[in-house]
């Protein structure tokens, strides 16, 4: 397994994960777009076979990065892969100098909360209403960056 810097190669991958993961997908176009914004981090994480298994996109805003989007081939699952994700996103993002990240995620998503609060993000609130398909509240979390999360990514 490999991390790579996304490139438009594999916007066919991503989006395939995309479509299989979320039930209000990001286009092409959006994709497009966080390739050429400088202060994006899009990372792709590809098998040993060369196939794209999963991304990370986010945005260092003023100091604090948001993870927009993170998403793993649902074949590819369990298997760390997430973890390698997130933990290169928030390294750059640190070496970026920022001082905090933030996310939202759905509710009901249980293992994605799991894996956000193993890095030491803490749970803010709830933002009513944020997903449109279906319709559900999200979970917001926030990790402020220190001494004790530099050691863990």
């Amino acid at each position: 397994m490999k991390l790579l810097p996304a490139g438009e190669r594999h916007l066919d991958a991503v989006l395939a994960i995309e479509n299989a993961v979320f039930p209000d997908p990001w286009t092409r176009g959006i994709f497009l777009t966080e390739l050429d914004n400088p202060i994006s981090v899009f990372l792709v994480c590809e098998s040993d076979q060369g196939e794209v298994v999963g991304y990370v996109a986010g945005q260092n805003v003023a100091g604090e990065f948001t993870v927009d989007n993170i998403a793993v081939l649902p074949a590819s699952r369990r298997e760390g892969i997430g973890t390698v994700l997130l933990s290169a996103a928030l390294g750059i993002a640190r070496r970026l100098g920022c001082v905090s990240a933030t996310l939202e995620v759905r509710v009901s998503n249980l293992p994605a909360r799991r894996l956000y609060e193993s890095f030491g993000f803490e749970f803010m609130g709830v933002r009513p209403g944020y997903y449109e398909t279906p319709k559900e509240d999200a979970a917001v979390y926030t990790l402020i960056f220190d001494s004790e999360t530099e050691e863990t990514l």
